[in-house]
């Protein structure tokens, strides 16, 4: 018997028979869980709204979606007091991007650059829909402010993006008006 044959068989795992047990048939691989000898599917004499296991109802049974990530699309550009930005989730129907913590900071090359370690802007409670591109508009932080403003204001710089804490990639910041 090859390794891979077990994919085609029956499914016989303790959850799939707990699975099977409720009455819903499960596919993989075209092959279909087959109920425990003796036992018949479960029917609810009270099924109730709170009961996610009565098909009838359409609930399903045991699905969780998958993670998504969400990352930055394009590059962030300041005008004002706003800092905008656009961040996609991957993925289809079947994931879901929880809210993330959103941060850029500067991150120029050099040792005494302008703008090292500097917040550009921040936002705790980032949410993207699975598959879909989100624009938003973060407050520019004071010291930011400094940095893009005035006629001496920097017009473009280096930027380390934080999504959830962690570093998610570098791109360039530009400044794209007048900076109060």
């Amino acid at each position: 018997m090859r390794r891979h044959d077990s994919l085609f068989k029956p499914l016989r795992s303790p959850w799939c028979v707990a699975l099977a047990a409720t009455g819903v048939a499960l596919v993989a691989f075209g092959a279909q869980a087959q109920q425990p000898a003796g036992t018949a599917p479960r029917a609810s004499a009270n099924p109730t709204p709170a009961d996610p296991a009565t098909p009838a109802q359409g609930g399903r049974i045991g699905l969780q979606a998958l993670k998504g990530r969400i990352d930055l699309d394009g590059k962030p550009t300041v005008k004002g007091k706003k800092l905008k930005l656009e961040v996609a989730c991957d993925g289809d129907a079947n994931y879901s991007c929880t809210k993330a913590r959103l941060m850029l900071q500067g991150a120029p090359k050099g040792k005494n650059a302008r703008g090292k370690d500097a917040v550009f802007a921040r936002d705790t409670e980032v949410r993207v829909a699975a598959g879909k591109t989100d624009k938003l508009s973060l407050k520019l932080t004071k010291r930011a402010r400094k940095l893009f403003g005035g006629p001496n204001g920097v017009k473009r710089i280096r930027t380390e993006v934080f999504i959830k804490g962690d570093p998610a990639g570098i791109t360039t910041t530009k400044r794209t008006g007048k900076v109060e």
